[in-house]
């Protein structure tokens, strides 16, 4: 292997509103705010400063349709939850809005798809043997 180029220091979402990005990834993965202005904000993991989700305003975003391709999602964020249906309820009443009605199982996981408030795709899952 060679050495890398860099680090990974930030994955970052565009949205209209930064702040209610932040809040709601906040709260969803219990991380703290380490930047914030009307136009960028980031959070980290406080048990790993490394860790970082960002947001970024776009004052024409538009958000992704999912599962329809008309806007593809682009990216999207799996966050592994003990239980699937606990879990549910917290995002939904975060904020969160649900675009699978039903569970999707695959071979040793399950899953939920939402979206976050600008719209971006992310996941809950359950795993039968987690990796982490």
């Amino acid at each position: 292997m060679t050495a890398p180029v860099g680090r990974l220091l930030s994955v970052v979402f565009e949205c209209a509103d930064p702040d209610e990005e932040g809040r709601f990834w906040e709260q969803l993965l219990g991380w703290s705010r380490h930047h914030g202005s009307s136009d960028w904000v980031t959070i980290l993991d406080p048990a790993d400063r490394s860790r970082r989700l960002s947001f970024q305003r776009v004052d024409d975003h538009v958000e992704p349709t999912w599962p329809a391709r008309a806007r593809p999602q682009q990216a999207h964020v799996d966050l592994l939850v003990d239980d699937l249906h606990v879990a549910d309820e917290r995002v939904v009443a975060l904020g969160a809005r649900r675009l699978t009605g039903d569970t999707v199982v695959h071979e040793d996981e399950s899953f939920r798809v939402y979206a976050d408030p600008a719209g971006h795709p992310f996941c809950l899952i359950v795993q039968v043997t987690p990796d982490l």
